[in-house]
């Protein structure tokens, strides 16, 4: 990244010797989840003053924006106080830190797997995506399949995909 080009991607990129780049860009994929079920003014800049007034997707944006300066614990902070207001997309992105062991938490799939199965039984197909990620990486690849089904019934294509690759993996073992 370039400085003083203002129409570039101001998120880190691995690229630029950003270790948590990638990281940044997978918690970055709920900000869509979240602008989609927000209202038409959700995507513009919220300020720190609705973040403090309970607003769950301020909440949510000011812990994205922690997350890209690299301070997990207090995104964490505000991500649980927009979860516990309902928001899937922070549970999702909770789910995410404790997987990944960001900031000063371990590794920690069982809360990341609470956190995904939270979202996921909201009805948010990002989280039964991840939830099925999180149990293939475990060897459940049959409750994989069941909640990879149901975000591809929801629409979600990388659901989808994930699901087709797997069944097709499985029909080739029956073969051989």
């Amino acid at each position: 990244m370039k400085d003083g080009d203002e129409d570039e991607d101001p998120t880190p990129s691995a690229e630029d010797g950003e270790p948590n780049a990638t990281v940044v860009r997978r918690l970055q994929q709920g900000v869509e989840v979240s602008v989609k079920s927000g209202g038409e003014n959700t995507g513009v800049a919220l300020s720190e003053h609705a973040a403090d007034r309970d607003e769950p997707n301020a909440m949510f944006i000011r812990g994205l924006d922690l997350i890209r300066i690299g301070n997990f614990d207090l995104a964490e902070s505000w991500l649980r106080k927009a979860a516990t207001l309902g928001s899937t997309a922070a549970m999702i992105n909770l789910g995410l830190i404790a997987e990944q062991g960001l900031g000063s938490k371990r590794q920690d799939f069982t809360e990341a797997g609470r956190w995904y199965k939270e979202a996921a039984q909201l009805g948010d197909t990002d989280g039964m995506f991840y939830l099925g990620l999180l149990l293939g990486i475990q060897g459940d690849t049959n409750m994989a399949i069941v909640w990879w089904r149901r975000a591809a019934q929801g629409g979600n294509t990388q659901a989808a995909e994930r699901l087709r690759q797997l069944l097709e993996l499985r029909a080739k073992d029956r073969l051989t």
